[in-house]
């Protein structure tokens, strides 16, 4: 009886530091944090802070199913596109 007493305690201990140590990670991450949609016609805008020192713009095509990532380059003043994705293929359609 006193083993399993034993046994318990010791993996609800394991369990509270494994969730203890995801937790202080999550916490010390970096975030993405994303503003309010924007719709005019066949696209979808979102911009949105990647990290502190970069911000990025999601553009969606409706009728193309296309996203493109966009990043502004303060060095060079332009936009730069970052990536793309064909909406179909990425879910599966």
């Amino acid at each position: 009886m006193k083993d399993k007493q034993n046994i318990t305690i010791i993996l609800l201990l394991v369990t509270a530091a494994i969730l203890a140590t995801m937790l202080v990670v999550t916490l010390n991450s970096p975030r993405a944090y994303a503003g309010s949609p924007v719709r005019g016609g066949d696209y979808i805008m979102v911009n949105g802070a990647f990290n502190e020192n970069r911000d990025l713009v999601w553009v969606i095509d409706v009728m193309s199913k296309r996203m493109n990532v966009y990043e502004l380059n303060l060095q060079r003043g332009a936009v730069d596109l970052i990536d793309g994705v064909e909406l179909g293929k990425a879910l599966g359609q």
